[in-house]
């Protein structure tokens, strides 16, 4: 798979996700995403941040979610694009992150695994889904047919 499933003891201490901020840029510390909890829009909370995909160029595409179970329902785990989240933040640490997709799509979402997202197309196709631009376009992270 081209790309590069790493988890989070596996990143070296200081490894960064990139985000806009008020000089453009926000750094952060990826092993503090880890396990922040992910809400929709009306805050209801969908999961945890379990893990994140990078690319062989260092660009983290999606986090993984892990979605909990609950009675009969297994729980499993969910991709999303990181350019779908908007991360909160208390002092330097991570808090939140919250989707800014609808929570149905969350929950009609494919598991994850259930696409090759080492195929620009399939990553391509989950972006859009969850109404993001594909970070490799011109238009990287702003909302597609809204």
């Amino acid at each position: 798979m081209g790309v590069l499933f790493v988890l989070s003891l596996g990143f070296a201490t200081g490894s960064q996700a990139r985000g806009m901020g008020q000089s453009g840029l926000t750094i952060y510390d990826t092993s503090k995403l880890i396990g922040v909890t992910v809400q929709s829009r009306d805050g209801v909370t969908l999961g945890q941040i379990f893990d994140l995909e990078v690319d062989s160029q260092g660009h983290v595409d999606f986090a993984i979610v892990s979605q909990p179970g609950f009675e009969e329902f297994p729980g499993r785990l969910i991709t999303v694009p990181f350019s779908s989240l908007r991360i909160s933040e208390r002092g330097s640490a991570p808090t939140m992150a919250v989707l800014k997709a609808d929570k149905e799509k969350f929950y009609e979402a494919p598991s994850w695994g259930e696409r090759n997202l080492a195929n620009r197309q399939q990553a391509a196709s989950l972006d859009r889904y969850f109404g993001v631009r594909p970070h490799w376009t011109e238009e990287t992270g702003k909302a597609v047919g809204r």
